[in-house]
């Protein structure tokens, strides 16, 4: 199959944890199709702030967007060239065939950087100039071949002109919607975590899904749910749809056969205790919801608690804590959080747990007193944060 220039965005500071898991996703499919040519470091990736690029086939790119749990999205390169004249790029529109990628008009996205090109809504017209035939967009029914059982219509398709130092580079966006809307999370609290956030802190923490994992700030749930969703083998873009099911030469087949391939068995429940806790009724019920709705309600145990008062730390075996405090932005403003850090890491000192967190700074890190080292820098709700690994 023709391998194609892939880009994997992600919210900065989490390349290196994205870059793991293309790498790893992209290894296993190839395993099934030629396993001499699987090895992990054989895949050459380049990293750059905010993306990950690689050499994919489509049925590839289909995986990476079902598959991929700290992303947020993927884009396919469709063309690449030099431009400095809004004739030139009207005349390599011309010759990119954009209609044939397209059932339906596709939404446009322009961004000019450092180029003679720099008026994005002339370039703009230019690319609704090139797309004019195409009809407006239409809802996409499921096609009865299995795609179906993920809910709702497919995201519209986009289309995306990159110009950066006079050189123009075509994406399609083949996810649609940021991948991190897995469709769960419906309920919020004040300040919601988003999943892949939620996922990077369980890829950090190395949890594996065999020691029972807690987090006693649970808020809408994302984490725990992430953790259900993943001992349970449930795919991060399981029930959702996304834009390449809406383009010209969408391969209904390949995209039933992966979704076979990857589909959660039947009966799978988690090998341990997932814990959930939080001080809010109102956190509890939405977590409940979300819950719920990601269909792993079962596998958590849910406490209406404060920090120290949860039933977690009673386990037996020694907890691994992923957890996002209040950070005092959105959550907690106004207060003084230094008690809540400071039990926190009272809780984790006398259970021996390991703690993985989100914080808003050094310094809230700090007041833990444990032995801590930084993994990533990212944002959250538009504010920095910091993530932290110890005991």
């Amino acid at each position: 199959m023709q391998a194609w220039t892939v880009e994997v965005g992600c919210a900065h500071g989490l390349e290196s944890i994205v870059e793991a898991e293309t790498r790893s996703i992209l290894a296993t499919c190839r395993r099934a199709d030629s396993p001499e040519s699987a090895a992990e470091d054989a895949i050459a990736l380049r990293v750059k702030p905010g993306r990950i690029g690689v050499e994919a086939t489509l049925s590839e790119a289909y995986a990476l967007n079902l598959l991929l749990a700290t992303a947020e999205r993927v884009c396919l390169q469709i063309d690449d060239f030099r431009v400095r004249h809004l004739a030139e790029f009207s005349r390599f529109l011309k010759k990119a065939s954009l209609e044939s990628w397209f059932c339906t008009r596709p939404t446009i996205r322009v961004r000019s950087k450092r180029s003679k090109l720099y008026h994005t809504g002339a370039l703009a017209d230019r690319l609704h100039a090139a797309l004019e035939r195409i009809g407006e967009a239409e809802a996409v029914q499921p096609s009865g071949d299995g795609v179906s059982a993920a809910e709702g219509d497919p995201p519209p398709a986009l289309l995306e002109a990159e110009i950066v130092d006079d050189r123009c580079r075509l994406y399609v966006d083949l996810s649609g919607q940021p991948l991190h809307r897995r469709g769960y999370r419906l309920a919020q609290t004040k300040a919601p975590l988003r999943e892949d956030l939620a996922a990077a802190l369980l890829a950090v923490s190395g949890w594996d899904g065999s020691a029972p994992l807690f987090d006693p700030f649970c808020g809408a749930g994302t984490i725990p749910i992430e953790a259900a969703r993943r001992s349970t083998g449930v795919p991060p873009g399981w029930n959702r749809r996304f834009a390449f099911e809406t383009l010209a030469d969408f391969d209904a087949r390949s995209w039933a056969e992966i979704r076979a391939v990857y589909a959660p068995k039947p009966g799978d429940v988690s090998r341990v205790s997932i814990y959930a806790s939080d001080r809010d009724a109102g956190a509890i019920s939405a977590t409940l919801e979300n819950a719920q709705r990601a269909g792993i309600q079962s596998q958590l145990q849910v406490e209406h608690a404060a920090l120290s008062s949860a039933s977690a730390w009673n386990s037996k075996e020694p907890l691994v804590v992923v957890t996002d405090p209040p950070h005092g932005r959105r959550l907690g403003k106004g207060k003084d959080l230094r008690p809540v850090y400071q039990r926190l890491g009272d809780r984790i000192q006398q259970s021996s747990a390991a703690l993985t967190f989100l914080v808003g700074s050094a310094q809230q890190a700090r007041l833990t007193a444990l032995e801590l080292r930084q993994v990533f820098n990212s944002r959250s709700g538009g504010a920095k944060v910091v993530a932290y690994v110890g005991r």
